[in-house]
């Protein structure tokens, strides 16, 4: 049971202490309305219904595009890929006392969902790092001076296209890896497997109560020795055990078979679940073994280059497969996708596989890999 992972950032105000969201119809999508005691004015839902998008427009753009756009049409740098979900809302009278904000994937009724009151002033609310392709019910209920107060409920559904972007203080060009359907008709699971930059050695607090919910058991670091001075003995991240595994990318995956190999057979051990994979910028090295995952998975060949390519709206520069050129991001990349298809096999799927047990991955332990990563 995949457990509600929601990071919220507030904006020109302080969260409050926890509260019970009021009484409801628990009607999603309509805008339901409960009201007591008469409050002076009227309580109006603004934003945060039907289909959103957490990410920034020019990504969305790429995204909505057909596949085989160039992704250097719509490159831009940016720290932050993800553009936060946007709760709004309005009441236009003067005796309000606060507001109390309430969301979950099973609605207000239910016990897992997050409530948090808000000032009189607050008139909108921002949520990060919700799962893609998920309906969320959420209610905003308006409290009074004279005792009364007004609830409206809504519902809005993260967009399937693209990956699930996430969102943290300190850490750059972070995704889950899950959230693709694949060419079976399977989903691949969010929150078990996360990719992105290298980690400080030190973390903010509000990085670590970011972390917090996604219970990171393994810090699995394929960097090379000698880019980081001095190697962390322990992972910044509280609770989760570091490993290191040293890699190269693209075409290192058929020369450094060893290492390869072990890093898929930490992934094959469920216990080391859920994990952060990580080189420097994670795009390259995170890149290459995150393809071969979710390849072996069974999304999609244009999901997998979509995934690979979304890096470019980072500050790593971009990773277009349609680059011209012998040399760099894009030609090292397709070298990699055509090596990979010369493995038997009718499927991309099929052709990873024969790859992994070519490297020494055991079969029962691609089969684990798949256990753990596919929803059943």
């Amino acid at each position: 049971m995949k457990k509600l992972v929601c990071v919220l950032l507030c904006f020109a105000f302080s969260c409050g202490a926890f509260a019970a969201c009021g009484e409801s119809e628990n009607e999603a999508g309509n805008g339901t309305e409960n009201t007591t005691t008469h409050p002076q004015g009227t309580l109006t839902i603004i934003e945060g219904r039907g289909e959103v998008y957490p990410y920034q427009d020019r990504i969305k753009e790429w995204l909505l595009q057909p596949y085989g756009t160039d992704v250097a049409d719509y490159y831009f740098e940016t720290e932050n890929q993800a553009q936060g979900i946007v709760l709004s809302w309005e009441y236009n009278a003067s005796d309000a006392t606060g507001f109390i904000l309430c969301y979950g994937e099973s609605g207000c009724s239910k016990e897992e969902k997050t409530e948090v009151v808000l000032g009189e002033r607050i008139r909108e609310y921002e949520l990060f790092n919700l799962y893609k392709d998920t309906k969320y019910d959420w209610s905003v209920t308006v409290t009074t001076e004279n005792g009364g107060s007004i609830t409206k409920e809504e519902s809005f559904k993260t967009t399937a296209i693209g990956p699930r972007t996430l969102q943290f203080e300190d850490i750059y060009n972070t995704r889950d890896v899950g959230g693709y359907v694949t060419e079976s008709g399977k989903k691949t699971r969010q929150g078990l497997m996360l990719r992105g930059s290298e980690i400080p050695g030190y973390l903010r607090e509000a990085t670590k109560k970011e972390l917090e919910p996604f219970g990171i058991k393994t810090d699995l670091d394929i960097r090379g020795y000698g880019e980081e001075s001095g190697y962390k003995k322990e992972s910044p991240i509280p609770g989760a055990e570091l490993k290191y595994v040293m890699i190269t990318g693209y075409m290192g995956a058929f020369s450094l078979t060893e290492n390869y190999k072990e890093v898929f057979s930490m992934m094959a051990n469920e216990e080391n679940y859920p994990m952060y994979v990580h080189c420097t910028a994670g795009a390259d090295r995170t890149g290459t073994v995150i393809f071969l995952v979710n390849a072996l998975l069974g999304v999609p060949e244009e999901l997998l280059i979509q995934d690979f390519e979304f890096t470019s709206f980072s500050k790593w520069g971009i990773r277009s497969h349609l680059e011209e050129g012998e040399e760099g991001y894009g030609a090292a990349f397709r070298q990699f996708l055509a090596k990979l298809k010369t493995y038997e096999g009718e499927t991309l799927a099929e052709k990873t596989e024969n790859y992994m047990l070519t490297i020494g991955v055991t079969q029962t332990e691609i089969e684990s890999i798949c256990a753990i990563m596919l929803e059943t």
